[in-house]
C-alpha cells in the first residue's frame, strides 16, 4: 500500500494485489474507511509494490511479478511505459521486481 498526499483534506492510496491488480483508494478528512476509485488494468502474475512519482501527481510506477516495471497514468488508467526486466531478474534480485519500484525515483 502507497499513501500519496496530494491535498490537505484527501489522501490518495494505491493497493498493489495478489490478483495482479492495483486498486486506487482515497481517504477523506472526517470520514470512516477508505472509498474506492478505480482499479488499474490487470497484469500477468502478481502486483508486488508500487510507488506514487514525487512531482507528477498521476503517475504511479508498479513491480509486478511478470517481470516487468509498469507506469501508469492513474486519472486515465493508461499504461505509460514500460520496462522488462525479465523473469531471471525478478527472481535471482531479492524477491521480485517490485522490490526494486523505488530505486526509480531519487
Amino acid at each position: 500500500m502507497m499513501p500519496h498526499i496530494h491535498h490537505t483534506d484527501h489522501v490518495r492510496v494505491a493497493v498493489a494485489c495478489d490478483d495482479g491488480v492495483v486498486r486506487i483508494f482515497v481517504i477523506q478528512a472526517g470520514m470512516s474507511g477508505m472509498q474506492y476509485i478505480r482499479s488499474l488494468p490487470r497484469v500477468q502474475g502478481r502486483a508486488l509494490s508500487c510507488a506514487w512519482h514525487p512531482t507528477a501527481r498521476d503517475v504511479l510506477v508498479v513491480g509486478s511479478g511478470d517481470g516487468c516495471i509498469r507506469a501508469w497514468n492513474v486519472a486515465q488508467g493508461s499504461e505509460l511505459v514500460r520496462i522488462t526486466a525479465g523473469r531471471w531478474f525478478c527472481s535471482h534480485g531479492g524477491g521480485g521486481c517490485g522490490d526494486h519500484v523505488y530505486a526509480l525515483f531519487p
